[in-house]
């Protein structure tokens, strides 16, 4: 099976992380893969590079516009692939065209986004042969909100990537804490995020401020990007220095997660986080805001709390709840454990889009 993934640029979040997965797995088990991205580099560059997998970027110098794909066609034939997977916004925008000119290759669309879709994805997503959703909530909004056949879409939730099983020894847990300056009694809380808009750092920066100083207490904030500025500004303002660090990009995370105690998300737009899987994975307990797919991240009520849009009182209750009852903590750790296992596992969600590959192909 030959499969070209599309992809308009190799940053550094959840989409991008699950197309290059997906790439080396098929890889690895004896099929082959090729990506195209329309701008060259990217955060991932290296990790493409590093596994070996066929890449070609469609523009040749990196004119930083996502949607400029020239020769996309021309370079699909080429590949002769047996199905094409677009993921991301501006790859589904393109998802349409590419099933009408290649009326006898299956073209997959995805919906990863909580955000609007614009008029051609839209388009596209009802001319594809099939589409693959991340989540439950994503199904359900394409169904009802966009009229698009049920019977077309596959949900397929995010595969655990480039996370480690390792447990830091305490040794080790202790020393990564202690750089940050979070002593062994310290309840570290932890946000993974691209510094985007909608995932709205800094209502989470201004939630934190109204947790008593009294308490011993840090947030780590892993991640980059265009809001990460002004995050840090509204964290000077409110003289959280102390309290709140930023630790960039991280490759494999997985060391921090070990090291912190509670996960947070306060995200105006998701389909299914990331973030969120990592840190069940890792047995951290939640509080996260109901938001497209965050609620099938986690078990309400059982490995964390799902909080309503808007209910800041609520989030810091539940919060605050958690922070003073480590026996509930210990409790909402071992069933993340167990859920993490039973929904996101790489080989799991991997089978599955083989499984709805061969059934394309068995069809086409």
């Amino acid at each position: 099976m030959m499969l070209v993934i599309i992809q308009d640029f190799l940053r550094c979040g959840g989409t991008e992380q699950q197309s290059l997965f997906l790439a080396r797995w098929l890889s690895q088990n004896g099929h082959q893969s090729h990506v195209i991205t329309f701008r060259p580099g990217g955060p991932l560059a290296r990790d493409l590079q590093e596994s070996n997998i066929p890449h070609t970027p469609l523009q040749k110098k990196d004119r930083k516009i996502d949607w400029y794909a020239p020769g996309l066609i021309r370079q699909i034939k080429k590949e002769q692939p047996d199905l094409i997977l677009c993921m991301g916004r501006m790859a589904n925008c393109y998802a349409g065209r590419i099933q009408r000119k290649l009326p006898e290759t299956p073209v997959i669309g995805s919906m990863r986004t909580g955000k609007k879709l614009p008029w051609l994805y839209r388009k596209s997503l009802k001319k594809v042969r099939a589409i693959i959703a991340n989540s439950l909530q994503a199904k359900t909004r394409l169904v009802e909100q966009y009229d698009i056949a049920s019977e077309k879409i596959t949900v397929i939730r995010n595969a655990i990537v480039k996370i480690s099983d390792a447990k830091l020894s305490s040794d080790s847990r202790e020393s990564l804490r202690k750089q940050y300056g979070a002593s062994p009694q310290s309840l570290v809380f932890i946000c993974a995020a691209m510094f985007r808009p909608q995932k709205d750092h800094q209502k989470l920066v201004r939630l934190m401020a109204k947790l008593s100083l009294a308490q011993d207490w840090q947030l780590w904030l892993i991640g980059t990007g265009i809001t990460e500025t002004e995050t840090k500004e509204l964290v000077r303002k409110l003289n959280l220095e102390q309290r709140v660090k930023f630790l960039g990009y991280q490759a494999d995370p997985s060391s921090f997660y070990t090291a912190a105690d509670i996960a947070l998300l306060t995200s105006r737009s998701e389909s299914l986080t990331n973030f969120l899987v990592e840190a069940q994975w890792h047995g951290l307990p939640i509080v996260a805001e109901r938001n497209g797919g965050v609620g099938e991240c986690f078990s309400p009520d059982k490995s964390g709390f799902l909080i309503e849009p808007g209910c800041d009182e609520d989030f810091l209750q539940k919060l605050n709840k958690l922070m003073s009852d480590t026996k509930l903590r210990q409790l909402f750790s071992e069933v993340a454990l167990q859920y993490s296992r039973k929904e996101f596992s790489s080989h799991r969600q991997c089978q599955r889009h083989l499984e709805l590959f061969t059934q394309l192909l068995n069809k086409s």
